[in-house]
């Protein structure tokens, strides 16, 4: 969130949007996810299974414009 502007910046001013970073964070999450699938409990599943579609949603909203 912080990359897509929604997480105010260190300084407490508004954050600014970088959809290139969080469409590389959200496919980097995407990829921890494949790699540990197995490997995680139902609540650690559910964690990043959440996390990840409600990072994909909030860049399909902001990259709309």
């Amino acid at each position: 969130m912080l990359h897509l502007g929604h997480i105010p910046d260190a300084t407490g001013g508004a954050g600014q949007p970088d959809l290139e970073l969080a469409r590389h964070t959200i496919d980097t999450i995407a990829m921890l996810k494949e790699k540990t699938k197995g490997n995680l409990d139902d609540q650690e599943q559910k964690l990043i299974n959440t996390a990840l579609t409600e990072l994909q949603m909030a860049f399909v909203q902001d990259s709309k414009g």
